[in-house]
C-alpha cells in the first residue's frame, strides 16, 4: 500500500478484505505514490485475484502507461467530485456497451447515517466516509465508486448479476444506528444514450425518493424517454 496515494490506500484494504476465493476485480486504476517534490500524479491498472487453491493469497498484475479512462476526479472521501459525476458515468455507461456488459445502477441509502456521524469526532467522520466510499468502490463497475447523491443516498454502477453482499458491508461498516437498504435498477435501453438520459431521471427522484419509490417507477422512466425518442424523430 505504500506504492499508492492515500486516498487509495483504504480502497485497497478493502479489496484484500472482500475479495473472496476464485474472484478477480480489475483493471482498476489507482494512483502512485508521489516522490519527493514530484507534483504530477501517474497512474497504473490494477488487476487482482484471489487464488482459491490458497486463499490467504492475492495475486496481482500491474499495467504501468496511460490509463484505459482518464482519472476519476475524487472529493476528500473517496466519492466521485460531484461537477465530475456526468461525465465520468456517461464515459462509464459507453465503455460498457463497447465492451457488451449489462450494468445495474444500485441506489443506496444509508438511514440515520447523518445523525450518527454527527456525535463522532472529525477524524472518525472521515474515517467512516473513507471506508463507506472504499466499499462502494470495491463493489462498482470498474472500481469507479460512488456518487453521493445526498448525506445519506449513494448511487453506483454495478456489473448486472454481481454477487450480493453490498448493503451487509455497509451496514457492518456503519453500526447499528445506520439502517442500510437499497434496489438494483437494470438500465436496459437499446442505446447508451438511453440508459444515460433513465439513470439522470432516477437520480433527480432519489434525492427526496426512496430507493423503493424509485425502483416501481423506473420502468416508467423507460417508457417516457423512448416516447420523447419517437417524438424526436417525427418532428425530424
Amino acid at each position: 500500500e505504500s506504492l499508492v496515494e492515500v486516498e487509495d490506500r483504504n480502497f485497497l484494504h478493502e479489496l484484500a478484505d472482500s475479495l473472496g476465493p476464485g474472484e478477480r476485480r480489475g483493471p482498476l486504476q489507482v494512483a502512485l505514490r508521489r516522490r519527493g517534490s514530484a507534483s504530477l500524479k501517474r497512474y497504473v491498472l490494477l488487476s487482482v485475484f484471489r487464488v482459491p487453491q490458497n486463499p490467504g493469497r492475492l495475486s496481482c498484475a500491474i499495467t504501468v502507461g496511460a490509463p484505459a479512462r482518464p482519472p476519476v476526479p475524487r472529493d476528500e472521501s473517496g466519492f466521485i467530485a460531484p461537477q465530475s459525476v456526468d461525465s465520468v458515468v456517461s464515459d462509464l455507461i459507453q465503455e460498457a456497451a463497447l465492451a457488451g456488459h449489462d450494468v445495474d445502477l444500485a441506489l443506496v441509502q444509508l438511514k440515520g447515517l447523518q445523525d450518527a456521524l454527527g456525535g463522532m469526532a472529525p477524524n472518525a467522520v472521515e474515517a467512516v466516509r473513507r471506508q463507506i466510499a472504499s466499499i462502494f468502490r470495491f463493489e462498482s463497475y470498474g472500481g469507479l465508486g460512488a456518487s453521493r447523491v445526498a448525506e445519506d443516498r449513494f448511487a453506483i454502477l454495478r456489473r448486472s448479476g454481481q454477487g450480493g453482499g453490498l448493503i451487509e458491508r455497509l451496514q457492518a461498516a456503519c453500526g447499528e444506528a445506520v439502517s442500510a437498504e437499497g434496489v438494483s435498477l437494470g438500465l436496459k435501453g437499446a442505446t447508451a444514450q438511453q440508459n444515460l438520459k433513465a439513470m439522470r431521471y432516477a437520480l433527480d427522484r432519489f434525492i427526496e425518493a426512496d430507493p423503493a419509490v424509485v425502483a416501481a417507477g423506473f420502468e416508467d422512466i423507460y417508457a417516457r424517454t423512448a416516447a420523447h425518442a419517437l417524438r424526436l424523430r417525427t418532428m425530424l
